[in-house]
């Protein structure tokens, strides 16, 4: 599902929106899968079920012919609606204390609660709700694990590096993973490998003087248009080399 629905980069889908991207999605599995649909019991509430301050907190005790009664003073509120005339007034004194921390931002979000039965409907659950809050995901260039994004452009994560790799410690992928991949792209590219090395001698002639930042500029465009005329096999790979040098 992740992989179908939020992954930026599945080719065929992701100029798609997420929800027709789930529907491609349900078309595709709903002859395949072995789990085509999920039926869950849902409950909702507005305030927490499990707490036993809304259960018991507003209990009071009275003595009412010498017998003590036990109330829940906000009981007098379910018939709010009717007036406040019959209301005991203390219950008005909750209601207004209740309404006074909610404005001062002491408020709970509404409270949902799924019965499930199997850690796959936990994970779909997880998933949809990731559909609904529109999450989108990549596979990190370093580490190869998801993580959520915010900038499209971003292309590693922000786990720290396998602290196994003492001389890393504490660095993320983000951290080091652009260098690892430029290497690698150096050691797959003899061409762009060679540029990058001779780049680097004559950016440091301009420090030592023996270049002035014009002639670098002239010389850095040339050898680019060197490098693409050699990847496009249009320039002698051994004559470059030679030119590199100079």
């Amino acid at each position: 599902m992740i992989y179908w629905i939020l992954d930026v980069n599945t080719p065929y889908l992701k100029e798609l929106s997420i929800p027709e991207r789930a529907s491609v999605y349900g078309r595709v599995h709903a002859t395949m899968s072995d789990h085509p649909h999920m039926v869950v019991v849902k409950q909702i509430s507005f305030s927490d079920p499990h707490s036993r301050y809304y259960r018991s907190g507003y209990k009071r005790s009275e003595i009412v012919d010498g017998e003590e009664v036990q109330w829940n003073i906000l009981g007098d509120l379910y018939d709010f609606h009717k007036g406040t005339e019959h209301i005991h007034p203390e219950a008005l004194e909750e209601l207004q204390s209740i309404v006074e921390s909610v404005k001062q931002g002491y408020f709970e979000e509404i409270y949902e609660e799924y019965e499930v039965n199997s850690f796959y409907e936990v994970l779909f659950l997880e998933v949809y709700h990731m559909i609904l809050d529109r999450t989108l995901v990549k596979k990190c260039r370093n580490c190869d694990r998801y993580f959520v994004v915010k900038n499209l452009n971003v292309e590693y994560c922000s786990r720290l590096i396998d602290p196994d790799e003492e001389s890393l410690d504490n660095r993320t992928c983000s951290d080091v993973g652009p260098k690892r991949s430029y290497m690698k792209k150096l050691e797959e590219d003899l061409p762009l490998k060679f540029y990058d090395r001779s780049y680097k001698t004559h950016y440091a002639r301009i420090n030592s003087g023996k270049m002035t930042k014009q002639e670098f500029f002239l010389w850095h465009q040339e050898a680019k248009e060197k490098l693409e005329m050699v990847r496009a096999n249009t320039y002698d790979f051994e004559k470059f080399k030679i030119w590199l040098k100079k």
